[in-house]
């Protein structure tokens, strides 16, 4: 199995248990993917929590994944504002993709200087149909 994947588990339980997967990963952005017969709801659709679940958990391993990669010192990543946008029901497997901002030089000043700071990500949720959710998440990324 996938190292990242599994620290991913071992970091957040539930997603185990939501089969959550690692679709793709590269270093601008990731795309994390979840089953629909384990997320449904009473409508046979998606359930709105496991859509929100796993918007969060992309973004924060986007975070998390950077972090480690770009600094030899600890940090965490917690999501501490969460907006979503439902524009359709998610009728078949789902995916969540989020991007790291273009630009990271001021984020990498603050974070040296203060060892913590706020991030806006983006996360976008596709099904087989095409785009039905979009989501803004602030994170904070804090020096352990």
């Amino acid at each position: 199995m996938n190292s990242r994947i599994e620290a991913m588990y071992q970091a957040i339980p539930v997603t185990r248990f939501m089969g959550i997967e690692l679709l793709d990963a590269w270093d601008e952005g990731l795309i994390l993917g979840a089953p629909l017969q384990i997320n449904v709801n009473d409508k046979g659709t998606a359930f709105a929590g496991s859509l929100s679940a796993l918007i969060q958990v992309t973004g924060w391993e986007l975070w998390r994944y950077w972090l480690e990669q770009t600094f030899e010192d600890s940090y965490a990543v917690a999501a501490v504002d969460v907006h979503i946008h439902y524009q359709k029901p998610v009728c078949s497997d789902f995916k969540a993709i989020a991007l790291l901002p273009s630009e990271r030089t001021d984020l990498l000043a603050v974070l040296m200087k203060r060892g913590r700071c706020k991030v806006e990500t983006h996360v976008r949720v596709r099904d087989l149909d095409g785009e039905k959710a979009q989501a803004r998440v602030s994170y904070a990324l804090l020096k352990r």
